[in-house]
This record gives structure tokens, sequence and C-alpha cells, in this order.
């Protein structure tokens, strides 16, 4: 089993019963706060209301653990073997649960440097030394605007792409259209900038999650900034 065959097996699997997916939440760590995500059905057509909530990639999670094996040790070989081994990431931890399946929504604890090749994998199109890792055309499904989504996001990925309110409040603080993040829950961001070929990892502590924001948009532009006075380019807008 290969990532872009797993992602291939989301999409069916999501596909299926609300039965089946009641059945992926049934035990571990999470188990109260899965059921209650999971019985909580289809309220809305799929595709028009975007829902922030950890339950959604806990639940992805356990379809990933069953379809590599089903075991902690199966979900940690392929993850070493598909994605970790390819990236260079050597000093990673990615906690599971009781049952042995990733927690998924946070968790996953990796140095700066590791968390800026996983960056790299998505500015090169899910490609690395010439080997696919991502089906083609998920990174571009990845950073496509969720509707009605007021931070800007997408799959899985903040975005800046669009009216929202989140993607306009970063742009205006210095941010590209262009960019995208992963956003931990105390800052820690990673940031893919196509436009620049730019990968930035900022693992700093900011509690105040409006200003830790503000600051990673600052950082990104000063970057830019930065680098565009040393090569001499000028900045683009």
């Amino acid at each position: 089993m290969t990532i872009a065959g797993t992602i291939e097996t989301w999409t069916d699997a999501l596909r299926t019963s609300h039965d089946r997916v009641l059945a992926a939440a049934e035990t571990g760590r999470h188990r109260a706060a899965l059921l209650a995500h999971a019985a909580a059905g289809r309220i809305v057509a799929a595709g028009t209301k975007c829902n922030y909530a950890n339950g959604n990639p806990a639940i992805l999670a356990r379809i990933v653990r069953d379809q590599v094996g089903g075991h902690a040790v199966d979900v940690l070989r392929f993850v070493r073997r598909e994605l970790f081994g390819p990236l260079g990431i050597r000093h990673a931890t990615l906690e599971l649960d009781a049952t042995g399946t990733p927690i998924a929504g946070a968790f996953l604890f990796a140095t700066p440097r590791e968390w800026a090749r996983f960056g790299m994998l998505f500015l090169d199109d899910g490609v690395v030394g010439g080997t696919r890792l991502l089906p083609e055309g998920w990174v571009s499904y990845s950073i496509t605007p969720t509707p009605n989504a007021f931070v800007g996001y997408g799959a899985g990925w903040w975005i800046n792409q669009g009216d929202s309110q989140g993607a306009r409040f970063r742009r205006e603080h210095g941010m590209p259209a262009d960019a995208f993040m992963a956003v931990g829950i105390y800052g820690q961001t990673v940031v893919v900038v196509p436009s620049e070929r730019l990968v930035l990892a900022r693992f700093g502590t900011t509690y105040d999650l409006r200003m830790a924001m503000v600051d990673i948009c600052r950082l990104t532009h000063d970057t830019i900034a930065a680098l565009h006075a040393g090569t001499g380019r000028a900045r683009r807008s």
C-alpha cells in the first residue's frame, strides 16, 4: 500500500455507508468524541460547508490504520516506508491512541528542519527525488478553497486564495496570495510559498493566536524581502 493508494482508499471509504464511519470510531482514546462526531451524520451536502473539527482527520486515520494492516506497528512501518524515509525524516514521533490509530488532528512531533522537508513535499507537487509520493493533482486539490470556510482553508492547509476573511487578513499582513500553511496550536507553522520556491518552519510559541498569525505573516514578508534584497530582485506584490 502506497500513500497514493491510501488516499484513493480514503475517498472510497468516505463514500460508503454511515455505519462504516461509525464503526471506524467505535474504539480508541477519543471514542466518545468520535462517536458523537460520526453519529451526527451528513447535515449539509458535501462541499457546501466548512466544519473545522479534529474528528474528521481522526476518522480518516482509523481508515488508514485498517488499510495498512490494522495494528500500531503496521501504521508506523507504513509511515516510515512511504513518508518519513523518502523525506529523510529520522527523528519524528507520531503518537497513536490505544488502538494503534494516529491521533491525526495533532501530536506529530518533529524538528523544524523535518517539518520543512514536509513542506518541500508539497512545494514540489508531491514528488521527492524524482519519485511521486502523492497522487498527481492532490496538492492542487489540497490548496483549493473550501466553500464557506471563513478562515481560508483547503484540505488540511490554510490558504490565502479567495475572498475569505482569513485569506484577506493574511494578505493584508504581508503574506503572498499563493502561500499556504500548516498551523499548530500555539503558532507553530510551516509556510509554503510556491511563487518564491520558499518553505518556512516557525516553531516559536505564541499563545495569542491572532498575534501568532500576524507574526508568521510578517516573518514570511520579511524573509522574502531579505531574499530579494540579496539577489537584487524586486518583491512580487
